[in-house]
């Protein structure tokens, strides 16, 4: 799920820290199955990059898919 699998590696200060200074492109390929968590299921792809974004302290930096 993406708030139990992806959102909490974003809790890990080193890795956000590193995801604020990359200038690498970076891409988030939504889950193409079902997702099993009712509250990320009902979440659009514009939200969780969103939230993403938050969470690294940068916006406007992922391209969603």
């Amino acid at each position: 799920s993406f708030l139990t699998s992806l959102m909490p590696l974003l809790l890990v200060e080193d890795l956000t820290r590193a995801l604020r200074r990359t200038r690498a492109p970076m891409i988030y390929l939504d889950n193409l199955g079902r997702e099993l968590s009712v509250a990320a299921a009902n979440m659009t792809l514009a939200q969780k990059v969103r939230m993403m974004e938050q969470a690294i302290g940068r916006e406007k930096v992922i391209n969603g898919m």
